[in-house]
C-alpha cells in the first residue's frame, strides 16, 4: 500500500478538485452566480433545481470550497492508495473483472 503524508493528500484533494471541475464543465454544467451562490445554500431543493439545469456551485477552485466539500475531497484522496491497490490486485489475478455491474 502506499502511504500518503499530509501534504501528498491535500495535493491530491486539490487535484481531485480540478479533476471534478473539468468532468461538471465537459458535462455542460456551470458554475453558480453571487446570486444563485447564496440561493444554493438555503436548501436541498434550491440545489436540486440548479443541478437539473446544470449550475453547480462546488465548480471553484478547492479553496474557496466550503468545509464539508473540502474534506469530501480529502477523504477520496485518502481512499486513491486503496484503489490503486484493488485495481492492482484485479490486474495481477487470473479472474476477470466483473463488467456486469457498469
Amino acid at each position: 500500500m502506499i502511504n500518503l503524508n499530509q501534504e501528498e493528500i491535500e495535493k491530491l484533494a486539490v487535484t481531485e478538485q480540478y479533476r471534478w471541475v473539468a468532468d461538471a464543465l465537459a458535462k455542460g454544467f456551470r458554475p453558480t452566480t453571487q446570486e444563485e451562490h447564496k440561493e444554493w445554500k438555503l436548501s436541498k431543493e434550491n440545489r436540486d433545481f440548479f443541478k437539473n439545469i446544470f449550475i453547480h456551485d462546488d465548480i471553484r477552485p478547492f479553496d474557496e470550497l466550503d468545509e464539508d466539500t473540502r474534506n469530501k475531497n480529502i477523504v477520496f484522496a485518502n481512499a486513491i492508495p486503496n484503489i490503486n491497490d484493488i485495481i492492482k490486485e484485479k490486474l495481477n489475478s487470473n479472474s476477470p473483472i466483473n463488467h456486469e455491474n457498469q
